[in-house]
């Protein structure tokens, strides 16, 4: 897209949507400022929180820590500098 061709790209995520729409609808019911930007932060917080929780992540997490340990271990490099610096 050149720069003098106007933005026709108004595909949005479900995420940014929902979004959009809560904070119209705060602004149209009235509620100020300060408190259509808690309630987004509140949402937000709500958001990752619930993303932390979920086990496949945590999984995934747990299995790269557990394989770049392993992979520490036995590194050859690793052990051969260990052995110079009289590590082992």
């Amino acid at each position: 897209m050149s720069r003098n061709e106007p933005n026709t790209n108004f595909a949005m995520s479900c995420a940014q949507r929902t979004r959009l729409v809560r904070t119209l609808s705060m602004m149209l019911a009235g509620h100020p400022l300060e408190v259509r930007q808690a309630t987004a932060e509140r949402h937000r917080k709500a958001h990752q929180a619930r993303k932390n929780r979920r086990p496949a992540s945590r999984a995934w997490w747990n299995a790269k820590q557990t394989e770049s340990a392993a992979l520490e271990q036995h590194d050859p490099d690793t052990l051969e500098l260990m052995k110079r610096y009289e590590l082992l």
